[in-house]
């Protein structure tokens, strides 16, 4: 699978630039895609309402964006990013996920590990037994550079 972005709206007038991520591949196998911007340079940003860059948000709703299996279509995403002071800010969108296969592979460990927890009763061997808690390993993907500028508005005589 593959990231991409680009600039769709805003200007070097305004803090404000909206950003459209497209994801390319079999978007269809995905449980979820999670969005984050990363400040390369520059200035810091904020994205998706004030959320700070490096902090993952889903972009996606349940109720708004699924269709009638319940698969929500990850091939298009906008975000609001928003520069922190005027200036210019190289950043590049990141996104963290999940595929549907890595999920049911870990329903299928956590199920049976749950049930022993429930059994077991001698404190040592309940902290080895979490010790072993299954995980959920997402992956991760990253889009090229994009430049946001904010600068000054400069009235001409």
């Amino acid at each position: 699978m593959n990231l991409q972005a680009r600039k769709i709206n805003g200007n070097v007038f305004t803090a404000e630039d909206v950003v459209e991520i497209n994801v390319t591949g079999d978007s269809k196998t995905l449980d979820y895609i999670l969005f984050t911007v990363e400040v390369v340079s520059g200035v810091d940003v904020t994205h998706g309402g004030g959320a700070t860059s490096g902090e993952y948000l889903h972009y996606k709703s349940q109720e708004r964006d699924a269709d009638s299996d319940g698969d929500i279509d990850y091939t298009s995403t906008e975000m609001t990013i928003e520069q922190v002071e005027k200036g210019e800010s190289v950043v590049r969108i990141k996104g963290e996920y999940v595929t549907k296969l890595v999920l049911d592979e870990y329903k299928s460990l956590i199920e049976p590990w749950e049930e022993t927890l429930e059994t077991l009763t001698d404190l040592t061997e309940i902290e080895n037994h979490q010790a072993n808690r299954p995980t959920i390993s997402p992956e991760y993907f990253t889009t090229g550079n994009l430049t946001l500028e904010w600068n000054e508005f400069e009235a001409y005589a």
